[in-house]
């Protein structure tokens, strides 16, 4: 009777495979109907209980989703939404961004430099559309609130021309009601690009070519600059400040290859983590995740003290296209090529 039960038992174990064996943080798998996958970014709420991915026939819709799989409100070109600069179908939405109440969003859609849109939502939606006095130019295509979310900063490529004749890249920050307060810093100069940007409290640092930049908000210019370390838009680098505002982090595949925390008072140097490529970091600094085998369809989660693994989190069966932690740190949203969305607890 024994013999037949390890018998049993070993023909059971060569039946499975890996594919077979789930992942014990993996919460909840959501299957994605329609639309192209391709690219999609996410935004997972404070306490993780729902996210928004911009997806939908068109490309253009922004879904917001619960935890357990359920469609919980889709925003559209159709609805009056806070703010409008420009809004193009054809274009998907390719970066969302929420305030840190979840009050408001904003979704980019770009498609190159000449063809780009951006809108502001709100939500709960209870309020008519409204639109800033003077509009900026359609160069707008990255934006970021502050960590209170009263205000938020926004790169327009297209500013005043320079003495060459070229058009120069500027900053503007919005605020007070329906954000239509402004304020332009000190221009960053014609031949650099942002592509990364962070805001809190009097600081502003951005990243693009030719490097590192920050401004000090109450002198109303820059402080900081660091060419060396650089940001390329097809790259997924990523560049935040702590809860308190005292440091900010940035890692990029620049020159410096890597990821490093400084001090945001003057910009220098606190902590390096060579040679690592974090694809998201959590709000409270304690994990970054970066993405792992042949096909990227693999995240490891980072100890950010030591820059050591703690786990892996394995399910997804295509190349991941976007990550995103919870405030709390509790959870983990991903999505990827095999049309999926992966909530993923990390408690256990």
């Amino acid at each position: 009777m024994k013999y037949f039960v390890l018998i049993a038992l070993l023909v059971s174990c060569l039946g499975c495979s890996d594919e077979d064996v789930v992942d014990p943080h993996l919460f909840k798998t959501i299957d994605i109907p329609k639309g192209d996958v391709g690219g999609l970014r996410i935004c997972v709420s404070p306490t993780g209980g729902r996210f928004a991915s911009g997806i939908g026939v068109h490309g253009y819709e922004m879904n917001i989703w619960n935890c357990e799989g359920f469609l919980q409100r889709t925003f559209d070109k159709r609805e009056d939404n806070l703010l409008t600069l420009d809004i193009r179908p054809e274009l998907p939405i390719t970066g969302i961004v929420f305030s840190p109440d979840w009050r408001y969003f904003v979704s980019f859609q770009s498609q190159s430099r000449r063809k780009q849109a951006l809108s502001i939502w709100e939500i709960p939606h209870d309020s008519r559309r409204k639109y800033l006095p003077d509009l900026p130019d359609h160069g707008v295509e990255l934006v970021t609130f502050d960590t209170k979310g009263e205000r938020l900063a926004y790169v327009d490529y297209r500013g005043p021309v320079s003495k060459t004749g070229l058009r120069t890249t500027q900053v503007t920050i919005l605020s007070g009601g329906s954000f239509r307060e402004s304020v332009t810093l000190e221009n960053a100069g014609e031949e650099r690009f942002i592509n990364l940007m962070a805001f809190s409290g009097d600081r502003i640092v951005a990243c693009g070519s030719p490097g590192l930049i920050m401004w000090d908000l109450n002198a109303g210019k820059i402080i900081f600059t660091d060419d060396e370390k650089r940001s390329d838009s097809s790259r997924r680098d990523t560049l935040m400040f702590s809860l308190d505002g005292k440091q900010f982090i940035i890692a990029t595949r620049g020159i410096n290859d890597g990821l490093e925390i400084r001090n945001s008072v003057d910009g220098s140097l606190v902590k390096t983590f060579p040679g690592y490529r974090p694809r998201a970091i959590s709000k409270d600094w304690k994990w970054f995740a970066t993405l792992d085998g042949m096909g990227n369809e693999n995240i490891q989660i980072h100890d950010m003290e030591n820059g050591e693994i703690e786990f892996t989190l394995r399910g997804h069966t295509g190349q991941i296209s976007d990550i995103d932690f919870s405030a709390d740190g509790s959870r983990l949203v991903s999505v990827a090529s095999d049309r999926t969305f992966k909530i993923w607890d990390l408690t256990k």
